[in-house]
């Protein structure tokens, strides 16, 4: 199941969130390697800039900034929590009837002159597909997206796409400085 919804925040949300993820203010963490804490000189274009937002159990972070403690469950790690949940939560909420918000963390891809595919890669894997629903938010307009299947979802400014918690990897883009996107975790 995948399912796309254009315009999903009012143009005020929106605006709101945009600028505040693409201030030269914004704290990005520099991960190099989109799965891991560590360079892989094997897959050496496989690094983005990442921002932790909210994670529920904090042990399925790698990267990201601000790390919580691990014995405290449900943690907001970024002051910019508010806006980065609220219009997407209640979305969610409304449209899927979901539950508990597990991670939510913001991603940067720089253009690298190159599309880069990332690796497949399943966001909660001790969980089964029907169990977590994923949505991943577009910020900006590029030709980079993330590809579900053989399916890519070109990556278009206040766009959601919602899916099970199966594969899925994130392209980067070639015709703008920067592909943002926040990807979200929900208990169904």
């Amino acid at each position: 199941m995948v399912e796309v919804y254009k315009d999903v925040l009012s143009p005020v949300e929106y605006d709101k969130l945009e600028t505040a993820f693409t201030s030269d203010e914004f704290p990005w963490y520099f991960s190099p390697h989109h799965l891991d804490s560590k360079f892989n000189p094997e897959e050496p274009d496989l690094w983005h800039f990442t921002h932790s937002i909210f994670d529920d159990k904090q042990t399925s972070i790698v990267h990201g900034g601000i790390r919580g403690d691990s014995k405290v469950l449900a943690q907001r790690n970024s002051p910019f929590y508010q806006i980065a949940t609220e219009g997407i939560v209640s979305f969610m909420e409304r449209v899927h009837g979901t539950g508990q918000l597990q991670r939510c963390k913001a991603n940067l891809y720089t253009n690298q002159g190159k599309q880069v595919h990332y690796n497949d890669h399943v966001d909660q894997a001790d969980y089964g597909e029907k169990e977590i629903l994923i949505a991943i938010l577009s910020i900006g307009e590029s030709n980079g997206g993330t590809v579900v299947g053989d399916i890519f979802y070109k990556s278009h400014k206040n766009q959601l796409i919602v899916l099970n918690n199966v594969s899925h990897h994130g392209v980067s883009q070639t015709d703008s400085q920067t592909r943002i996107c926040i990807n979200y975790n929900f208990e169904r």
